[in-house]
């Protein structure tokens, strides 16, 4: 019964996820609801997003990853329009090829990676490593210009998961 009350005095209040985030937003559903993208994204202001062309050697993407201590790099045009990552899991892939490091990455890497837009939350971005299984959701603006990579290996440190 007191459940029931207490659901419709917040939709007679009007009350939104937003406000609960605004009044706990030390608990974990608080942020969850509060904290954005740009919030937790590694970004050009963080250097730890790696983008490269993609004409650039696997060996100068590795070397430019392992600089940022990232596992990817957004591999884009001259524009900054998203092409595809480049990730540890493709050069595990494709590891048996000899002259791999000399290749080009863009060769190797994973056209159409999951992404999301910077104007999205960070749970958004969590929902989207959980169903896909993967490590990186590329952050890219409305025009697939890339903003961002929110890495799995950070959102410990934001407590979301």
């Amino acid at each position: 019964m007191g459940d029931a009350l207490n659901i419709v005095l917040l939709e007679m209040r009007e009350f939104t996820k937003e406000d609960f985030g605004r009044l706990h937003p030390g608990g974990a559903i608080g942020r969850a609801l509060t904290l954005k993208l740009t919030d937790i994204m590694r970004s050009d202001a963080t250097h730890k997003l790696v983008k490269v062309l993609p004409e650039m050697t696997i060996k100068d993407t590795i070397i430019e990853m392992t600089k940022a201590h990232s596992g990817s790099a957004m591999v884009v045009d001259k524009d900054q329009t998203l092409l595809g990552i480049f990730t540890d899991g493709d050069l595990r892939r494709h590891f048996d090829d000899n002259l791999l490091l000399e290749k080009s990455g863009g060769k190797y890497m994973t056209k159409n990676p999951v992404t999301i837009y910077g104007d999205q939350m960070a749970v958004d971005a969590l929902k989207a490593i959980e169903k896909y299984k993967i490590d990186d959701v590329v952050v890219v603006d409305r025009n697939n210009k890339v903003l961002g990579v929110v890495d799995s290996q950070d959102l410990p440190g934001f407590k979301l998961m």
